[in-house]
């Protein structure tokens, strides 16, 4: 093979498996594709021809991300779950998170995005009448109103840590942990006797590891559930794993099968280009002989061209010997 024909056959090897790729991704928007598939000319054309592009844009506008296409080609997601408005509203009520949820309706996020814009729920109020980020943001800035100042003030007018906790409407673990960074669980009045003291600092003691350990069981009860949304999460990731591992072992089959077909096409090619070239060797050799039979017939020709000249002086020359000869008799 030359080196022309060779570069030539591996731009074409190379485009066509660039076809094969393209084309493998566009088999959700082609007709006919097993009939493209098999036939390697039909596929070449087809790309080369400018026919591929419309169905490429076709393929992107059905894969555009929410926010990147006209609302004219949007397709919006169908999710079917026997998940209701008002079931998901119980649910948030009693502060179960969206995590738990898709787990328990077996939806992934997109689904339950798109379940919650179909169903106006989007903004879902608490049982306070709050928004769930509203209510984050309110109880971040109370907490901030709460000094040692304050806190001496409210529990001074006999307010227990629960009541303080709801009079500034922040969370009661969020009192524990103030009191137990700021040391006011060891706090006594200069006034009270050496006895008393003494008994107000074990019960200070005994209230402030009584307060810490709710600080801990609080702290231990939000490990808690996060780490177990953090395994539910685990575990629907592995689920989407193990989809995407058997979506590629079949992608992996279908790239096999086409580099298969890829070969046999290209071993059928490079036959066909030794029977084209052997052909043309033929063909140059009958061409060839043909030139020397012209030649040859073009010789035949002159040759009985000069037979006919010569027969013609020959029966020319004879003619005049025997007019010679009549005149020599009539002569005697």
């Amino acid at each position: 093979m030359l080196p022309a024909e060779r570069k030539k056959l591996e731009e074409q090897r190379k485009n066509l498996k660039g076809y094969r790729v393209r084309l493998m991704i566009l088999k959700d928007v082609v007709p006919n594709i097993n009939e493209l598939w098999s036939n390697n000319d039909k596929i070449i054309r087809f790309f080369e021809s400018g026919e591929a592009e419309k169905y490429e844009a076709k393929y992107k506008g059905l894969n555009l991300k929410p926010g990147k296409a006209d609302d004219k080609e949007k397709q919006p997601l169908k999710v079917d779950t026997d998940l209701t408005a008002d079931k998901y509203r119980e649910l948030k009520t009693k502060g179960v998170s969206d995590k738990l949820i898709r787990e328990q309706y077996k939806l992934n996020t997109n689904q339950l995005v798109a379940w919650k814009n179909a169903n106006g729920v989007t903004d879902l109020v608490l049982s306070g009448g709050t928004p769930k980020h509203k209510k984050q943001k309110e109880m971040e800035a109370n907490l901030v109103k709460l000094t040692v100042e304050v806190y001496k003030e409210l529990s001074g007018k006999g307010l227990s840590d629960k009541q303080i906790a709801e009079r500034l409407n922040i969370k009661v673990g969020s009192v524990y942990q103030f009191k137990s960074l700021n040391h006011l669980t060891k706090q006594a009045k200069p006034s009270t006797p050496v006895v008393e003291i003494a008994q107000k600092e074990n019960v200070d003691s005994h209230t402030a590891f009584s307060e810490e350990t709710k600080v801990a069981a609080v702290e231990k009860d939000d490990s808690v559930e996060k780490l177990y949304e953090a395994n539910l999460y685990i575990k629907a990731l592995e689920v989407e794993v193990e989809g995407l591992k058997d979506h590629n072992n079949k992608m992996s089959m279908q790239l096999e099968l086409a580099q298969k077909a890829e070969r046999q096409a290209i071993d059928k090619l490079i036959a066909f280009q030794a029977d084209y070239r052997n052909l043309e060797v033929d063909q140059r050799n009958q061409s060839s002989e043909l030139t020397r039979v012209k030649a040859m017939l073009y010789k035949l020709k002159r040759t009985e061209q000069i037979n006919v000249w010569l027969m013609e002086q020959h029966v020319g020359f004879v003619a005049q010997l025997d007019e010679l000869v009549e005149r020599q008799a009539i002569g005697n």
